[in-house]
């Protein structure tokens, strides 16, 4: 965090990556018969490495904007050249021309969001197979003094 320069932005990645990977164990355990400790530790430490792993790895350029097919979802920039645009009616020399000063129009891609949705996704899926599989007692029995039995 001390090479980082904008350290608000890594306390609301950290909220969410602690929201993310908390809430579907949170709202599972009161809504279970027989909550399961171990499927509510696998959905925190799953949803935790999803929202983490998505935040490095989803293309977030900036903008907001969901990668829509479509022209309004082009990067327009800045202008190409600082001739006037084609349409207008000017003499030949100060309009720009296309075919000799190309314009890069890369298209919009901003993913942010989708890591915060899928980490509790990924969790609830880790929980309800967790939950179920301990319906008939649990996977791992552990010793009263904390250890594996």
């Amino acid at each position: 965090a001390s090479f980082y320069q904008q350290t608000g932005y890594l306390l609301i990645v950290a909220f969410d990556v602690v929201l993310a990977s908390v809430v579907v164990p949170l709202f599972g355990c009161f809504y279970t018969k027989k909550p399961s400790p171990l499927a509510a530790f696998l959905a925190i430490l799953t949803g935790a490495i999803v929202r983490v792993t998505l935040e490095f790895a989803l293309p977030k350029d900036g903008y907001l904007l969901a990668p829509f097919k479509g022209d309004d979802f082009l990067d327009y920039g800045s202008a190409a050249s600082s001739l006037f645009p084609p349409f207008l009616d000017l003499p030949a020399t100060d309009l720009w021309d296309s075919s000799t000063e190309q314009c890069e129009q890369p298209r919009v891609e901003d993913w942010t969001g989708v890591d915060s949705l899928a980490a509790p996704l990924a969790g609830l899926v880790v929980f309800v197979i967790v939950q179920f599989l301990e319906r008939n007692g649990p996977l791992i029995k552990f010793a009263p003094d904390g250890l594996f039995a």
